[in-house]
Parts: C-alpha cells; sequence; structure tokens
C-alpha cells in the first residue's frame, strides 16, 4: 500500500491544554447575612409587639383606676346635700361677724394717735389688716406715734408710705395751726377683735 492512495486529512493538534473554566461557587457569606437580616428583623419586631402589649395592659389598669375613682367622686356627690338659697344667704352674714367692729379699732388707734394728729381715712382690708391715713403737725410726732404703734399689745406695723407735706400749717385766725404732713400706714392687728360689722 502506497500512501498516495489515501487521502488524509491533515489533523490540528493544539498542543496548549485548554483549562476547563472552573464553575463559581456562590458565596456563603451572602445566605448568612440574609438570615442575619431576619432574625435581626425577627427579634426587633418581637420587642415592639412585647412593648406595646405591655403599655397597653398598663394603660388599661390606668384606666381601670381612674373609672374607680370617678365612681368614688360619683358616690360622695350623691351623698352630699345640694346647697340651698338659705346656706347662700347666711354667707354674708357669717363674712361680718368675722369682720372687727370699725369702731373698736378706732379706740384702739386712738389711744396711740399724738394729740396734734387727725386720721383723715380708716379702712379694714381683711379681719387683720388696716389701712390708715393720718395728719401730723410735725416728724416728731410721726416717729411717736410709730414707736406706740410698734410698742402696742393691739398693732403690728407693717408699712408706711407717702411722708408728704400737705400744707405749711399757719393759720392767721387764732386757730391752731393744721397737721401738715400726711402720712399712709398698713397695721396688722395682733387680736381681730369680736363683733360685727363697719
Amino acid at each position: 500500500m502506497s500512501l498516495a492512495s489515501h487521502n488524509y486529512e491533515p489533523i490540528e493538534i493544539n498542543l496548549l491544554q485548554m483549562m476547563p473554566k472552573a464553575e463559581k461557587k456562590p458565596s456563603k457569606i451572602v445566605p448568612i447575612l440574609l438570615i442575619g437580616a431576619i432574625l435581626l428583623g425577627t427579634i426587633s419586631l418581637g420587642g415592639v409587639w412585647y412593648s406595646a402589649k405591655s403599655e397597653t395592659k398598663q394603660l388599661t389598669q390606668d384606666i381601670a383606676a381612674t373609672d374607680k375613682q370617678i365612681e368614688a367622686m360619683k358616690t360622695q356627690l350623691a351623698q352630699t346635700a345640694p346647697a340651698t338659697a338659705a346656706d347662700f344667704i347666711a354667707i354674708p352674714t357669717a363674712l361680718k361677724a368675722n369682720k372687727p367692729a370699725m369702731t373698736t379699732v378706732l379706740d384702739k388707734l386712738s389711744k396711740y394717735m399724738p394729740k396734734d394728729a387727725n386720721i383723715s381715712s380708716l379702712a379694714l382690708e381683711s379681719t387683720s389688716s388696716v389701712k390708715l391715713t393720718a395728719l401730723f403737725s410735725s416728724t416728731e410726732s410721726v416717729i411717736s406715734f410709730t414707736q406706740a404703734v410698734n410698742a402696742s399689745k393691739d398693732f403690728q406695723l407693717v408699712s408706711m408710705a407717702g411722708l408728704t407735706k400737705v400744707a405749711d400749717g399757719k393759720d392767721n385766725s387764732g386757730n391752731p395751726p393744721l397737721a401738715p404732713i400726711q402720712v399712709s400706714f398698713e397695721l396688722k392687728l395682733k387680736e381681730p377683735p369680736k363683733g360685727g360689722g363697719a
């Protein structure tokens, strides 16, 4: 056999070996992170649910306690008698009975006033507070009055204001001079006298 009679096809041989491509294996980190995120979400959702449930329980208890207080107040209100017109009519009389008599206060004040002084206004502010405005002939008279009031068992000097000169004190008619110094006082009764009315 001869070589010429056969028809041969040339064969190409690649001497470089082709390495098969390695398959990519999926990363193990992604599923772990996904599972972790799901677990974290589930835990936080459970925490929110538990917190809301405990707050709801506390609010329910608070509402029940408030309802009990409302019922107790309604019961107490139902047991008290309503006020009548006679109750309201008696209020001014009771208030007047607690206010000291104006004549009693004036009698006590006159013991401490100097002879050359005049009371121009006197007002009872409450059961123990007296506002007084007086005219004095000199600053010495003002000082003697304040010292007498401070030493008294009837009054306590709270404040003194408005030491003003209102006239010159000269009178050409032969009458005693007018008191030229006006002073306002706030006094407190140490023991309010009993009695009513002004």
